[in-house]
């Protein structure tokens, strides 16, 4: 499991909301109809959402959640 995943259950898993939704795991990137389907759906997912975290930053999958995991020590000598 990629690490921005895995510092995303680190986060919520302490909510006990049981599950997750990824949408690089759950929708096939590759099939148009899956991604139409999952895409037209978009607002309903979101919305029935108790936490919502989008990540626009990091190089790749495994560069994680600021202020999360590994990358906590980090994050809070970004906020000082």
């Amino acid at each position: 499991i990629p690490t921005t995943i895995r510092d995303a259950i680190r986060l919520t898993d302490p909510v006990g909301t049981g599950f997750l939704w990824v949408d690089r795991l759950r929708i096939i990137q590759d099939d148009e109809k899956s991604k139409s389907q999952f895409i037209g759906a978009m607002s309903s997912i979101y919305a029935n959402a108790d936490i919502t975290i989008m990540v626009s930053g990091g190089a790749d999958v495994d560069h994680g959640l600021l202020g999360v995991g590994s990358h906590k020590r980090h994050y809070e000598r970004f906020l000082c």
